[in-house]
C-alpha cells in the first residue's frame, strides 16, 4: 500500500511538474503575441499616418494648381472685360447720342396716380368675406 501511494505520489509530482512547465510556455507564447500585436498596430498607425500625410500633399497641391487656374481665368475676365469696355467706349464716343430714358420722371407718375391716395383711404364697396376664394 506505501508502494502505490509512493507512485501515486510520483505520478501527482510529475503532473504538477509538467503542468507549470506548459503554464511557463503558455505565459511566454501569450506575451511574444501581445508584442507582435503592438509591433503589429504600431506599423498600421505610422502606415495610417504616411497614407494620410500624402493625401494632405495631394490636396494641398491640388488646391495650389486650382487656385493657379482661378486666378489665371480672373486675368483673363479682367482682359477681357477691359477689352469690352474699350469697344463699348469707343462706340459711344463714336456716335455721341444722349443716354435714352426709359421711365418718365417720378413727378409725372406721382401726379397721374395722385388720387389713388382717395381710394386706398376709402372702405371697400363690396362684402370682401362673401366673394369665392
Amino acid at each position: 500500500m506505501t508502494i502505490l501511494f509512493a507512485v501515486l505520489f510520483v505520478l501527482v509530482l510529475g503532473l504538477a511538474i509538467f503542468l507549470l512547465i506548459k503554464n511557463k510556455q503558455l505565459d511566454d507564447e501569450v506575451l511574444r503575441v501581445n508584442n507582435w500585436a503592438q509591433a503589429s498596430v504600431a506599423e498600421a498607425q505610422k502606415d495610417a499616418e504616411q497614407k494620410i500625410s500624402v493625401g494632405q500633399q495631394e490636396s494641398q497641391a491640388a488646391v495650389l494648381e486650382a487656385q493657379k487656374l482661378i486666378d489665371q481665368q480672373f486675368a483673363e475676365m479682367q482682359q477681357e472685360s477691359e477689352r469690352v469696355g474699350s469697344i463699348t467706349n469707343r462706340s459711344r464716343a463714336k456716335y455721341k447720342r444722349p443716354p435714352t430714358r426709359w421711365f418718365p420722371k417720378p413727378s409725372k407718375i406721382l401726379n397721374r396716380f395722385g388720387n389713388m391716395k382717395i381710394y386706398a383711404t376709402q372702405k371697400p364697396r363690396c362684402n370682401v368675406s362673401l366673394l369665392p376664394l
